[in-house]
């Protein structure tokens, strides 16, 4: 055993930088036992190779651990430049920082039944031994969400459903670096569908549950969309309500992903939405975002802790609530 490895397995797995919380990426740079090595590589490898001698880790965890390596080196690469040298500094909206989108769908169940086999005609059973249901959805009209004396609410206009999850957030932080850098509420989409989502981090598989599929549902869900945030504070009362975007023009290519349309997609966005973008953006590191796409609560923590720490003056405890 080399001696690196040696240092790692003398070491309680659950001290590991990312042990207690694998899912809070940003702070692997917080912690001293990266300095232990060599290398940020050196230690990336070790954490992905060491094992126990007899693994009893579930599907699960392998998966857990993977992750936890694969973030790890990527954090590395991100260290040897800053997000602006690199080319990867982004924006995100502050008021969806401060109080996100939802994290899963908005919907409550308006029927259930019981899934029946065509060929015995019996009724299928999950792993449980229960009966396995099907349900038919009602999609909510709106989503509210409270930080403290900041409230955000979202109501859908033509939307399907309201926007949720991951794909909406690197669509927002995609709109605001537009607007902040561009200067202009009308953005365009440049290029094939399958180079837009790449550059999200995204694959461009289509099919039912394809990137490609849910990227465009999410896409026309959000641009119909309004947003309402409004700040209580006893007698104070303090609000903004706008469309996020006043005009959408999509055109992507779902059959031929690399083929970039005749006409170039577009979307103008309301005035006083783009105003509250350019006036106190989030500034974020695109490449972390595309590193933690997997999880809305992951991209929700980043953005938060990097427009806390914007204005952070001392030592401060934040607790953990949600």
């Amino acid at each position: 055993m080399t001696k690196e490895k040696e240092k790692i397995a003398k070491v309680d797995p659950e001290t590991l930088p990312l042990g207690a919380d694998p899912q809070a990426a940003l702070r692997m740079h917080l912690i001293g036992a990266f300095d232990k090595f060599e290398s940020d590589h050196q230690l990336a490898t070790v954490l992905a190779e060491v094992k126990p001698e007899v693994d009893t880790r579930s599907p699960k965890q392998v998966t857990l651990e993977k992750r936890r390596a694969g973030l790890a080196e990527e954090f590395f690469q991100m260290e040897k430049e800053s997000a602006k040298q690199a080319g990867a500094l982004g924006f995100m909206a502050r008021s969806l920082v401060i109080a996100t989108m939802p994290h899963s769908p908005q919907r409550v169940i308006k029927s259930s039944s019981e899934v029946i086999d065509k060929k015995t005609g019996l009724v299928k059973l999950n792993k449980k031994g229960d009966p396995r249901l099907t349900h038919e959805y009602e999609y909510l009209e709106s989503f509210e969400r409270v930080n403290g004396d900041f409230h955000m609410k979202m109501v859908r206009l033509d939307a399907d459903e309201l926007p949720y999850g991951p794909m909406p957030r690197l669509l927002m932080s995609w709109i605001t670096r537009e607007a902040v850098i561009r200067k202009t509420p009308e953005l365009i989409m440049e290029g094939s569908m399958a180079s837009f989502l790449r550059e999200l981090g995204y694959s461009d598989g289509g099919g039912p549950r394809g990137d490609a599929t849910r990227f465009k549902k999410q896409a026309k869900n959000l641009f119909g969309t309004a947003i309402s945030a409004w700040v209580a504070d006893g007698d104070h009362h303090k609000a903004q309500r706008y469309l996020i975007a006043h005009k959408s023009e999509l055109w992507w290519e779902t059959k031929n992903m690399e083929q970039a349309s005749l006409f170039s997609s577009r979307v103008v966005l309301n005035d006083g939405f783009y105003k509250s973008l350019i006036e106190r953006p989030v500034p974020v590191d695109m490449r972390v975002l595309r590193a933690l796409k997997g999880s809305a609560m992951d991209l929700d923590i980043y953005c938060w802790l990097t427009y806390r720490v914007s204005f952070l003056e001392s030592f401060t405890v934040i607790p953990w609530e949600y």
